[in-house]
């Protein structure tokens, strides 16, 4: 493989974050649109249990793709080329964003099965559901946290670019000679003017 070609690890972080995303994204479809035909029930469903149809979803296996991506993002060594550098703060964009939604639709849930529980909606007491939101909840947050904390610490393409260290500029070059003779501009003549009367020296004495 070429120093070129992104990690294996690297897309398979892409893929669960892809997929997270996906889920979230069908979560929000089916609250949005859920109606009481698609239940095969009478009465009409209200707000509570909407949410937490929407949110049914998010599981603790659900959950955990973020914390495991960002494990595979953080398996590429500190040298390797841009690209790599690239894809891995790809990956923890894509898991803060996707972490954060998590957290979010977790909260609501369990905000919406402490309001109230149908159970044809969620045939499980509410003190085992209260507290399966709980543990969502801790492993949404701590793997959003941490997926965050990378991104802060991952350096951006651009900035890498400009922080390498420049070539050293090389040492000028003695100016050239020929034969050993000094170089350089003639020494400056004496000022013009009356040179010395040596014989009227002479005469004085």
């Amino acid at each position: 493989m070429s120093e070129q070609a992104i990690p294996p690890r690297l897309v398979v972080a892409l893929a669960l974050v892809g997929a997270a995303g996906l889920i979230v994204l069908a979560e929000v479809v089916t609250m949005a649109s859920v109606s009481s035909p698609d239940l095969g029930v009478v009465a009409e469903i209200g707000l509570l249990d909407r949410l937490r149809l929407g949110t049914r979803l998010i599981d603790l296996p659900v959950v955990t793709v973020v914390p495991l991506a960002v494990l595979l993002s953080r398996l590429v060594e500190a040298g390797s080329p841009r690209g790599h550098q690239a894809a891995t703060r790809a990956v923890l964009c894509g898991a803060s964003a996707v972490g954060a939604s998590l957290v979010l639709l977790v909260l609501v849930r369990l905000l919406a099965d402490l309001g109230g529980q149908e159970y044809v909606i969620d045939p499980r007491p509410r003190l085992a559901a209260l507290l399966v939101d709980l543990g969502s909840l801790l492993v949404a947050s701590a793997g959003a946290a941490w997926a965050y904390r990378e991104l802060q610490r991952s350096p951006r393409p651009d900035r890498m670019a400009s922080s390498r260290p420049s070539a050293p500029a090389p040492p000028p070059s003695p100016p050239p000679t020929t034969g050993g003779l000094p170089t350089g501009p003639p020494p400056a003549a004496p000022p013009a003017g009356r040179g010395p009367d040596w014989g009227a020296e002479g005469k004085s004495q």
